[in-house]
């Protein structure tokens, strides 16, 4: 069945074509646009060796748990490593319970290590203003962008880390 448009829009000029916003998600969509980008940038000669599929197959899953001794998770780091040489954080999180006590720090640290056997040179990762930031930037992360207001009446931050 075909997808109803919410809304849709028409050029003032004499082209026949129409714009339509969708409200619901369609992954045939969001491949098809996907592979267009990726078309493009496979084209450009400076950087297609980092945009073939089988330079993006190589990002590897990285996950580290902190357990205890009846395999409950405790703690844990989610990410990947990528083609691009770059540890990519994507979850940090130590039950209330158990945190300043080094674990966080452990956590990282082993994934910075992982990362390092696999050719990082780099890491990056996002926190909010509400979160960790300070923590991060005690382990040499250090904030390269921020989203002032976002959410509303905080900030995200994006830091980075050489791996040397």
């Amino acid at each position: 069945m075909a997808k109803k448009a919410v809304a849709e829009g028409d050029r003032a000029d004499s082209l026949r074509y129409r714009f339509a916003l969708f409200e619901t998600e369609d992954q045939s969509y969001r491949r098809y646009i996907n592979a267009k980008l990726d078309q493009f940038s496979e084209s450009c000669a400076e950087v297609e060796p980092f945009f073939t599929a089988a330079a993006r197959q190589t990002q590897k899953p990285l996950e580290i748990l902190l357990l205890d001794e009846q395999q409950t998770i405790l703690g844990g780091l989610i990410g990947s490593t990528s083609c691009w040489n770059w540890l990519l954080i994507d979850f940090l999180w130590v039950h209330e319970a158990h945190r300043y006590q080094g674990y966080g720090r452990q956590l990282i640290e082993l994934a910075e290590q992982e990362a390092k056997k696999r050719g990082c040179v780099f890491a990056r990762l996002g926190t909010f203003s509400f979160q960790a930031r300070g923590f991060y930037e005690k382990l040499g992360y250090q904030v390269v962008a921020q989203w002032d207001d976002y959410p509303p009446g905080q900030t995200q931050y994006w830091l980075k880390k050489p791996l040397s």
